[in-house]
């Protein structure tokens, strides 16, 4: 019995060796039908989980990006490109899986300036819109305190200097020359660094109670020019009454420069 089955699992058997050579076959094939089938599936995951990979994906930054770049050129004309900045908090795959058929419109909500906005975009066709949180960065020299600054004295041109700084931070005001505050009255004590803002000067009085001083009026191209007597101290850009000394009448008016008033606000 032993030796019968044998002589049938030998190789030189006619039905071993060809049980062996389809047994061959089907190993070396199976591995690769599972590599194929398992290639075929990862890449059929693929197209289903990539956001983009069967939906049309259309980039609208570059339409938003030269839209908020040609606003703030209109806006801040004075102020280097490089000096002008902006971010956005929104994820860009998301706006760039909506489809449209027409540019994009784009309206700001308020006016644009340095600090937060927010950008409403539309589309007409198909029919969406967007709202874009905008971080807008204007970066201007402004005038700081080069060094401690003692509350009620005056303002020198060295004891400040310019910064470079962003504007939107700046909600207090802020001054661009040193030369336009010089001789101005310490409101409070000013920390070497800090930002000089109008309210912590007070403009020096250029017109005291009593002084007679020069009264500017007219409109247009006419101009009158009469003397009056200031009933009120004024400094630079206030508005004072000044009765008119040949009529007696009391006018307001702004002061523009040392011993001169205007009854036109232009004319500061």
């Amino acid at each position: 019995m032993r030796h019968k089955h044998s002589r049938q699992i030998r190789l030189d058997n006619r039905n071993a060796t060809l049980f062996y050579s389809l047994s061959a076959d089907r190993a070396g094939f199976l591995p690769g039908l599972i590599k194929k089938t398992g290639a075929a599936l990862s890449a059929v995951a693929f197209l289903i989980s990539a956001p983009g990979a069967i939906a049309d994906s259309i980039d609208h930054m570059p339409q938003i990006h030269q839209f908020i770049a040609s606003e703030l050129a209109v806006h801040y004309p004075d102020v280097p490109e490089s000096d002008r900045t902006y971010s956005m908090n929104y994820p860009e795959h998301i706006l760039n899986q909506k489809r449209c058929e027409t540019p994009l419109q784009f309206e700001w909500r308020g006016d644009v300036a340095a600090g937060s906005n927010t950008l409403n975009i539309r589309c007409p066709d198909p029919a969406w819109q967007a709202y874009l949180p905008i971080a807008v960065q204007i970066f201007k020299p402004v005038v700081i305190a080069a060094r401690p600054l003692d509350r009620n004295n005056n303002v020198a041109v060295g004891q400040l200097r310019l910064q470079r700084r962003d504007i939107g931070d700046l909600r207090q005001g802020y001054f661009l020359e040193a030369a336009k505050i010089e001789g101005y009255a310490l409101r409070r004590t000013v920390k070497a660094g800090q930002v000089i803002t109008p309210y912590m000067v007070e403009a020096p009085s250029l017109i005291a109670r009593g002084d007679w001083v020069t009264v500017i009026s007219g409109r247009g191209a006419l101009t009158v020019t009469t003397t009056g007597e200031a009933l009120k101290d004024g400094a630079l850009g206030e508005q004072i009454p000044v009765r008119n000394l040949s009529s007696d009448e009391t006018v307001r008016a702004w002061v523009i420069r040392k011993g001169v008033v205007s009854t036109k606000r232009s004319d500061l």
